[in-house]
């Protein structure tokens, strides 16, 4: 089941019937990462989660594993980033430190060639070395909440 929803106050968005990653307005680095990663064409939640991130308005998606979710939310905060703005602007919290992990190990490999930079910030990493790259300018942030100083 894929549930699709946005904000209700949105009137003029409209999903695109897409075919192809090519489509969703995608710049083409992003797409290198694509085609690299071995994606061929999108599934139905990465056609329409991407462009509802692109539309900038809250929205929920939700979709069975194994559909492309982790693909679709992070190709959506990728297309989302100003790469002259060195500030964070994409944040993906994580329940567990694995989930971050692989998350993470996805992105790297999806962004490998933007020139943005990228941090994760996970339990059992040095958690100096997380703050010394938000602080320099980390624009994508994984993480898991909760990390404490010690």
């Amino acid at each position: 089941m894929t549930n699709y929803k946005l904000d209700s106050n949105d009137t003029n968005f409209q999903l695109k019937d897409i075919n192809s990653f090519e489509e969703l307005d995608l710049n083409e680095n992003i797409l290198k990462g694509i085609f690299s990663y071995g994606f061929e064409a999108p599934s139905d939640i990465q056609k329409k989660g991407i462009q509802a991130i692109q539309s900038k308005k809250d929205s929920i998606i939700q979709a069975q594993s194994g559909t492309g979710k982790t693909a679709t939310f992070l190709l959506g905060g990728l297309s989302m980033i100003d790469t002259k703005n060195k500030n964070p602007q994409v944040l993906v919290i994580c329940p567990t430190r694995e989930l971050a992990n692989q998350i993470f190990s996805v992105l790297l490999q999806l962004s490998k060639f933007m020139n943005i930079t990228k941090t994760a910030c996970i339990g059992g990493t040095n958690m100096r070395k997380s703050i010394y790259d938000i602080k320099s300018g980390s624009q994508f942030i994984v993480g898991t909440p909760g990390r404490e100083r010690v």
